[in-house]
């Protein structure tokens, strides 16, 4: 038994020379084959990978845009070839997986997956940020693009983009808060395992749990197993209270998950009290985990988020959350690698204070903004559809006449009324709102925060992306209620914060610069950002214009 037992102990170890990390892509990989094999991977709708290219152009573009950047004011981290091809690689994947037949539970371990490979190379530190740069891009496009039929989804990103923060937090800058780096690398790693192996036994054994007696089970057995690895296989004895933490947090997203199941009827005032419910929760997992083992504690309990991918609720809130944990743990290590003041982030500060204002604006906005596009397709969409329903006039762009009909009788109506052609007008309503919405989000997503690093100091940037995602999860979560069966939209908020701090970082250099720069230098970036977006909206309103003037023309030549 020994000699049997030895070569295997010897391939483990050679494995995981460099971490658990190889352990986590094969645990993936796992659970990918037991969907397949049980015939659970691909969804009932059929999507086309041609539905949302010009999401997949504007992803690209404000890629070659941080390239073009980085390559201008020398900026290593983006103008490396390195950065440039994972993100396209990225964006590319993402697209691809977003645009398939899979469930998106299933596309999560298959960038989970990726992402652990990438974290198991020597020079994972310079992939891992791109990739997650790359994913955030193209679902934030995706998302906020309504003339796409790919799925607005959170849940196939969200896993890999807090595995990501958590593994780079663990390799960069553990040491400063007294953990090893490769225990805290081990301790995230494990975490992960732990819940993916989960979710395989949820599938089958949740089902039809009306007194989460087996929720429990689960959430007990996924601590035992937890604490098992960290005691046996990393000897970190010390994190027992870790696992106690770990078990109840699984256990607190367990329940957000049930809050959102649409299978069961609420009024307007219990969804409401439900997403304060979910808020409130998030609250005290971020504060119990960050408080006794810090940011490697908090990637430890996001790992828990995963148990949404297959629940009740379908992970969209859980995923939200997810990204709020991730880019709150991008904006710490920003803050600890960038921020020279050894006190954090002075709030007091009138360039801080100024930003942290900004960055509630910023979502505040975004939310106003997806309220009212919302609520105008909404209402012009459901007048065609009571036109139609009460057969008062018939809608399209091949009816020679409007003919009504009344009591079975054909009459011909004295005025022939106006003729609305819904193939163009829907289509219509679904970009003209939304195209440019989603372009202007995506390129401040990630070029807005790189001006902000360039033009102020670290604080205020820190202060920005602060801001951000504590507006973003509010927002995102408690603005469900006013975005009935839209709530995916309003979720998607969070997706900017988390963008947003990965550009942060990767355009760190850029304070150095900015602080050398000249004031003529300053203005004359200025001059060229302003002539760009002049001539962005200039486009986008002839754009527009020429999209509302189709169905007019098209409609008066049937007449």
């Amino acid at each position: 038994m020994e000699q049997l037992l030895k070569p295997l102990a010897d391939i483990f170890g050679t494995v995981t020379a460099n971490g658990l990390a190889p352990i986590t892509a094969a645990t993936c990989v796992f659970v990918l084959l037991f969907d397949v094999c049980r015939r659970k991977a691909l969804s009932t709708e059929k999507v086309g990978f041609k539905s949302s290219l010009p999401s997949l152009y504007v992803s690209i573009a404000a890629i070659a845009l941080l390239k073009i950047t980085g390559v201008l004011l020398n900026v290593p981290a983006i103008s490396s070839p390195i950065f440039y091809g994972v993100a396209l690689a990225a964006v590319g994947i993402g697209y691809l997986m977003a645009a398939s037949p899979l469930k998106p539970g299933v596309v999560a371990f298959v960038h989970l997956a990726i992402a652990a490979i990438i974290n198991s190379l020597d020079s994972h530190p310079a992939g891992l940020l791109p990739y997650a740069t790359g994913l955030l891009l193209i679902r934030t496009c995706l998302n906020f693009s309504q003339g796409n039929k790919i799925g607005i989804e959170l849940q196939d990103i969200a896993s890999a983009v807090v595995y990501i923060s958590a593994a780079l937090f663990a390799d960069q800058t553990s040491g400063l808060s007294g953990v090893p780096v490769q225990k805290a690398r081990a301790l995230v790693e494990c975490a992960f395992i732990t819940t993916a192996l989960i979710t395989v036994f949820q599938r089958p054994f949740t089902f039809g749990d009306r007194i989460w007696v087996k929720r429990l089970t689960l959430c007990v057995t996924a601590a035992i197993f937890f604490l098992v690895l960290v005691t046996k296989i990393v000897l970190a004895p010390e994190y027992l209270n870790l696992a106690v933490i770990f078990g109840f947090s699984m256990a607190a997203f367990y329940a957000v998950d049930g809050f959102t199941d649409k299978t069961t009827p609420t009024d307007e005032r219990t969804g409401t009290v439900r997403a304060i419910m979910q808020v409130l929760m998030l609250g005290i997992i971020t504060l119990a985990a960050s408080r006794l083992y810090g940011n490697i504690g908090l990637g430890c309990v996001a790992a828990c988020t995963m148990v949404g991918l297959h629940g009740f609720g379908r992970g969209v809130v859980t995923a939200a959350m997810a990204l709020f944990i991730a880019a709150r743990i991008f904006e710490q290590y920003f803050a600890l690698n960038l921020v020279s003041n050894v006190t954090g982030v002075n709030m007091q500060h009138a360039y801080v204070s100024a930003a942290n204002y900004f960055g509630f604006f910023v979502v505040m906005a975004l939310a106003l903004l997806l309220k009212e596009t919302t609520a105008t397709n909404a209402r012009v969409l459901r007048l065609f559809d009571e036109a139609n329903k009460q057969q008062e006039i018939k809608v399209g762009l091949d009816v020679p006449e409007v003919e009504k009909f009344e009591n079975g009788n054909e009459t011909k109506p004295e005025s022939k009324p106006e003729i609305i052609a819904e193939p163009v007008a829907r289509p219509i309503l679904h970009s003209a709102n939304w195209s440019n919405l989603s372009v202007a989000i995506a390129l401040w997503s990630t070029m807005g925060v790189v001006a902000v690093n360039y033009f102020l100091h670290a604080e205020a940037s820190a202060a920005y992306l602060i801001s951000l995602a504590v507006a973003g999860i509010l927002f995102g979560v408690l603005g469900q209620s006013y975005f009935v069966d839209r709530e995916r939209r309003v979720l998607s908020l969070a997706l900017i914060p988390a963008l947003s701090s990965a550009a942060a970082i990767l355009g760190g250099d850029l304070l150095a610069t900015g602080e050398t720069a000249t004031i003529n230098t300053r203005l004359t970036i200025i001059g060229v950002l302003a002539a760009l977006a002049a001539i962005s909206l200039v486009i986008g309103i002839i754009m527009d214009k020429q999209k509302k003037d189709e169905p007019v023309s098209a409609t008066s030549s049937n007449a």
